[in-house]
């Protein structure tokens, strides 16, 4: 692939504490919409677990140990008590996450998931102007890949 030259700087204001610690996640979940189309609740609990998942990446290394303690019923009860909702109802979420495909094999969807260096967070949206056109949903080439769809 050629290097991308072409960028648009999404930068952050001052009402804003874009730290990753901070409103950042929920920024991003918002950002992501068209791409994974939660209602404002689910995106609250999905900014929260991203955020979780980004401060034990800190030191948790491995990636299976990672998903494992971020899916975990201490993580879960966190997150539901910091959003303020009953545990019926996270389970509900995070059932409509696996439906939607945000939550796949008990791990976060990789492409939701923000990749941070010194300079701050990107994500990096690829057009593919050649392929045929079809309608994008998420997690479509995962599909395309394991039933040899065309």
């Amino acid at each position: 692939m050629e290097e991308i030259t072409n960028c648009i700087h999404i930068q952050s204001n001052d009402k804003l504490k874009m730290s990753p610690e901070g409103d950042f996640f929920r920024v991003w979940v918002d950002f992501l919409k068209p791409i994974h189309d939660l209602t404002k609740r689910e995106m609250d609990v999905l900014a929260l677990y991203l955020k979780e998942r980004y401060i034990l990446s800190k030191t948790i290394k491995d990636e299976e140990t990672l998903n494992e303690v971020l899916m975990s019923d201490k993580i879960r009860t966190k997150i539901r008590k910091e959003c303020g909702i009953k545990y019926r109802h996270i389970n509900v979420i995070m059932s409509t996450f696996r439906k939607k495909g945000v939550i796949r094999d008990n791990k976060f969807f990789l492409n939701l998931i923000p990749s941070f260096n010194k300079d701050g967070a990107g994500l990096m949206i690829y057009f593919d102007f050649n392929d045929v056109p079809k309608r994008i949903k998420l997690g479509y080439r995962a599909h395309q890949q394991k039933t040899g769809d065309r």
